[in-house]
């Protein structure tokens, strides 16, 4: 809250009390405005997945960066639903330019051979390799495919370009390039060369590879190393129909790339000063980008490709840096337009999907998580869970806001990405992984939790995966969350004729419900007959949960967190008692019961509290230490000199990671006699009754009782 003096208390006389929320779509974001007048502040906010934005009379008072992060444009539907294949008598010129790699060709041969799907004739270029065994090889493969095969042997080494403008001066077809060092997958050809057939100002395609710069996965512009089963990869990306969403790119790479016989003709061959390679793809789709053609992408199309197996490392860097030079003097805009490439929202749209599909091809499994935002213990649980799960499986994150955008996020090994994207797009992507199981980990945040459990039901019938609820809260009971009700008190009640006065601060937040008895109707019918497993932290939890649905209980079960276990603290010999209170102070979690205590410490001269986490309340006799990481929390304690913790939660907390950590500290714990914290707290105390006045009696006749005050 912001001071209120004279003055602005006379400009707010002159504003109506209104709530009002308004909302509108730019650039394919959608932003959400709320107006409201409350104690005489007025306050507009802007809420994001980028930002969050608090003005006071227009004015900017706070500025928050969430995150930035990509929007989706593709429409996956048309990504998945169409169709790539082209008319299989369409042909094509493959050339191979070879300058030894001898151990490379067998499987590059044999792939092309056994893989390619179009009416190929393979033209080679044996650049007078200087290991005599790759003649031998290239005429053992003349033998076996005949007139499908012409084999030209320069007298001398003219290097790649100059090979390479041999075999185009022989071509009658559009073009593949290939290096030496690949190996295709089936079927690869009639998907590289689609964008050609069907628009003919395409004048290069490239695939995406383990090693292809701009076009590598999983990490961009790395030579990635691959140890997969090229053909499980390929078959994921294949899926893809990029055809229908060409992207505009500065270059091609020519270890494998298809060229518009048209475009060879108006553009001319290969610059031969490049002499023996690097540069000159980038050189020649330049000049086609002049002519009005586009260099593009098979985004459904994965080659391996070593990189650099004709040259040693050093020259091919010395290669690379010279003939740069020669582009980057040419094409003095080349390096803008390819950073304009690296953040267009089209290719890193495309990027991630792409991503995703490899990342389920290499992983033996995969789930999908349905997550809030709103951080605290359950996102500590979905990390945690995250790290454990990540070296096996691919994780997918789906998180929402309170809009219509969906926060999607992966995660293997050590690869993570994430994008927004529309619920729609959402069912296609759940529906390619085809995933092991769901986990509804926690759906608090989300603009409408109903509709999503509909949702989730709908593609459990449409897959049958396993679905796994995991109960953080109460929110399947009270949109509460906690059942803390209006009057800031836990209720445990199954009578719902009382909720109807506390049901009335539901109606102001995204969630849609119109009574409290749809609102348990439709999560109990989704815990009783969707969810297939129910994971609990705490019987507590397990006991609310059975009260209100008892039909659960063949499906749940109790699994505690993992707490991370700090040191034991010393406390040297002090004069006064100090009492910790313990992690972020909301009203759910005892501010109105440390406001109190606040009020009655003078009357316990010798007991101290402290406050440790997020506070925006000041105190007149309670010290704000404010936030803190946990790794820390034995050093504050011990410089702190705290006795003992208290979690003043009036809500049965389902876990409790605060509880666990001092437990874990060896300080006793004081919490009230409802949920985890009590459930665990062995060596404490546990006040009776919910209130700041009770609290601090019995922790005092506690102290009194262990003599641990005097």
């Amino acid at each position: 809250m912001f001071p209120i003096t004279p003055a602005i208390k006379k400009i707010f006389s002159q504003f109506p009390k209104l709530t009002k929320r308004v909302e509108f779509v730019k650039n394919n974001i959608k932003y959400r405005k709320y107006y409201f007048l409350d104690k005489l502040l007025v306050l507009t906010k802007k809420n994001t997945y980028e930002y969050r934005k608090t003005y006071l009379f227009n004015i900017l008072i706070s500025k928050k960066i969430i995150k930035k992060i990509t929007t989706n444009t593709y429409n996956l539907k048309r990504l998945f639903e169409f169709t790539n294949n082209i008319d299989k008598n369409n042909k094509v010129d493959i050339i191979i330019p070879i300058f030894n790699g001898y151990e490379y060709l067998e499987n590059l041969f044999n792939t092309v051979i056994e893989n390619t799907d179009l009416d190929y004739k393979l033209i080679v270029i044996n650049d007078n390799s200087s290991d005599s065994r790759v003649l031998s090889l290239l005429e053992k493969y003349k033998n076996i495919l005949g007139s499908k095969m012409i084999l030209v042997s320069n007298e001398e080494n003219l290097g790649f370009v100059k090979s390479v403008n041999k075999a185009l001066k022989i071509s009658t077809e559009n073009v593949i390039l290939l290096n030496s060092d690949v190996i295709v997958p089936k079927n690869w050809a009639s998907r590289l060369l689609a964008p050609i057939i069907n628009n003919n100002k395409i004048a290069s395609v490239t695939p995406f590879s383990n090693a292809a710069t701009i076009f590598s996965l999983p990490e961009n512009c790395k030579d990635n190393i691959f140890n997969e089963d090229l053909q499980k990869v390929d078959n994921e990306l294949s899926k893809l129909n990029t055809t229908q969403n060409t992207l505009n790119f500065p270059t091609g790479v020519g270890f494998c790339m298809a060229m518009n016989k048209d475009a060879i003709k108006n553009v001319g061959l290969l610059d031969e000063i490049f002499d023996k390679g690097y540069g000159e793809e980038n050189d020649w789709c330049q000049k086609a980008i002049t002519k009005g053609y586009i260099n593009t992408i098979a985004g459904n199309v994965f080659v391996w490709h070593k990189h650099g197996g004709s040259f040693d490392n050093q020259e091919k860097q010395n290669l690379i840096k010279k003939h740069l030079k020669i582009v980057t003097k040419r094409y003095p805009k080349y390096f803008n337009m390819l950073g304009e490439l690296l953040n267009n929202k089209d290719y890193l749209s495309l990027r991630f999907w792409t991503e995703l599909l490899y990342m389920k091809a290499i992983s033996s499994c995969n789930q999908v998580w349905f997550d809030h935002t709103w951080g605290s213990g359950t996102e500590t649980y979905t990390l945690n869970k995250i790290k454990d799960l990540k070296n096996d499986n691919l994780i997918v994150r789906i998180q929402n806001n309170g809009t219509d955008l969906y926060r999607i996020s992966y995660y293997y090994k050590e690869y993570k990405n994430e994008l927004l994207i529309n619920l729609s797009d959402v069912e296609v992507i759940i529906k390619q992984l085809m995933p092991n199981l769901i986990v509804v980990n926690n759906l608090a945040s989300y603009k409408d939790i109903l509709g999503m459990l509909e949702f989730i039901e709908h593609i459990k019938n449409d897959l049958g995966v396993k679905i796994s609820f995991r109960g953080h809260d109460f929110q399947c009971i009270c949109p509460s969350i906690t059942m803390v009700n209006s009057n800031h008190e836990y209720c445990n009640s199954q009578n719902t004729s009382h909720c109807s006065e506390c049901f009335k601060q539901f109606k102001q937040t995204p969630i849609k419900i119109n009574s409290i008895e749809e609102w348990q109707k439709k999560w109990f019918y989704f815990m009783n007959n969707v969810a297939d497993e129910i994971v609990v932290f705490s019987n507590s939890t397990k006991e609310i949960f059975l009260k209100f649905c008892p039909d659960i209980n063949s499906k749940i079960t109790v699994v505690p967190h993992k707490v991370n276990e700090l040191r034991k603290v010393q406390i040297p010999p002090h004069k006064n008692f100090n009492i910790g209170v313990l992690g972020n102070l909301e009203i759910d979690k005892g501010l109105l019961i440390i406001k109190e205590i606040d009020n009655l410490l003078p009357k316990y001269p010798n007991i101290k509290f402290k406050t440790l986490g997020a506070c925006k309340h000041r105190f007149k006799n309670i010290k704000v230490l404010g936030r803190y990481k946990v790794a820390d929390l034995p050093n504050i304690i011990e410089k702190e000199e705290i006795d003992m913790v208290f979690i003043p939660s009036v809500w049965p907390e389902t876990f409790s990671y605060t509880t666990g950590e001092a437990m874990s500290m060896g300080i006793p714990v004081a919490c009230f006699n409802i949920g985890a914290p009590a459930e665990r707290n062995t060596n404490g105390c546990i006040i009776s009754t919910i209130s700041g006045k009770c609290a601090l009696n019995e922790i005092n006749d506690w102290i009194k009782t262990r003599r641990a005050y005097v």
